[in-house]
């Protein structure tokens, strides 16, 4: 980091917190609804919805597993699709000799 700190990470006031995941995973365990668990939270559906299905699935969803990688996934800098998709790098480059 070149001798400077970098400032500590701080949570997005739109991210779904610990509190909120907790909720979710004890839904999930009542066998609730997705909708059901959206309106104690007051989000939208498709937010719980993309939560569960991001970490494991209705039959996995672990609050406390889906914290820690909601971090990881927000770590920075992200490579670009093109650093990782050799089908979209042979696709472009195809596009790009034509012209």
């Amino acid at each position: 980091m070149g001798g400077i700190r970098p400032p500590d990470r701080k949570r997005s006031r739109l991210a779904l917190t610990l509190i909120e995941r907790e909720i979710i995973s004890r839904g999930v365990a009542a066998c609730h609804s997705m909708r059901a668990i959206a309106r104690e939270l007051c989000r939208s559906a498709s937010t719980i919805s993309r939560e569960i299905s991001r970490n494991g699935g209705y039959d996995v969803y672990r609050a406390v597993n889906a914290e820690s990688q909601a971090w990881v996934r927000a770590r920075r800098p992200k490579l670009c699709k093109l650093a990782f998709n050799k089908h979209l790098q042979r696709v472009i480059s195809n596009k790009l000799t034509i012209h």
